[in-house]
């Protein structure tokens, strides 16, 4: 009984011992930084995917587009309202806009009021919110959601945010992030709530290992993000 018994304890401590160094191994930078190198290794294996038909169009804020109007960036929002109101003639399913409109434009005034009258008359637009840090002694994170006549209007928001991982190579998409106990949804997924027709009450829900939308089931990279496949 007593060599059974030691036998037992040496398991059970030789089992514990495997747990703290595979956690240890697990949070080390160095066994982190080759993780990614094998997830690298592993999109190069698979090789390129050829292109798809998608119902994607990026329609870019860029040099070209910016020297081609009046106004230098930023744009006053009746320009906005513009391309919402001719996407929605040219029968766009849902538009997200990823431009920050967190505050009101008090020298153009009538150039937010045409923004939020274009919103209210279409409700297939999604907005861009953002959770900021704040540099200091502290760490304060501030919730900037669209300024309220552009909520108040009904369009629908969601956070954009990056994230970079330690090599400075962006291989997850954030999906939620949580802000003083309240978990709001990333842009990308309120894009995907209006183009799958389901209502403002489906809310992205977490099993642990995936989330659910609606019925569409997202795997995990981590905690809050979906790992990107890139093409």
């Amino acid at each position: 009984m007593t060599q059974k018994r030691s036998k037992i304890w040496i398991r059970a401590a030789i089992l514990l011992f495997s747990l703290v160094v595979s956690w240890w191994l697990s949070e080390a930078p160095s066994f982190h930084k080759l993780e990614l190198a094998s997830l690298d290794m592993r999109f190069r294996l698979r090789g390129e995917r050829p292109p798809v038909d998608s119902p994607i169009v990026i329609l870019a804020i860029d040099d070209q587009s910016d020297a081609s109007t009046p106004h230098r960036w930023p744009w006053p929002r009746s320009y906005f309202a513009h391309v919402i109101e001719n996407l929605n003639e040219a029968g766009v399913r849902v538009i997200g806009v990823d431009v920050l409109f967190d505050q009101l434009d008090y020298s153009d005034m009538a150039s937010d009021s045409a923004l939020a009258s274009v919103l209210g008359a279409f409700d297939n637009v999604v907005l861009a919110g953002k959770i900021e840090s704040a540099s200091g002694r502290y760490q304060r994170l501030t919730l900037k959601p669209p300024a309220p006549p552009f909520l108040n209007a009904g369009s629908a928001w969601g956070l954009v945010s990056t994230e970079v991982d330690n090599d400075g190579i962006t291989r997850r998409c954030l999906l939620s992030q949580t802000h003083q106990d309240s978990v709001y949804p990333s842009f990308v997924m309120e894009i995907y709530r209006k183009y799958a027709g389901l209502d403002a009450g489906t809310r992205l829900e977490d099993f642990g290992r995936y989330y659910r939308l609606g019925e569409k089931i997202i795997p995990k990279y981590d905690r809050y993000a979906m790992l990107i496949n890139y093409a």
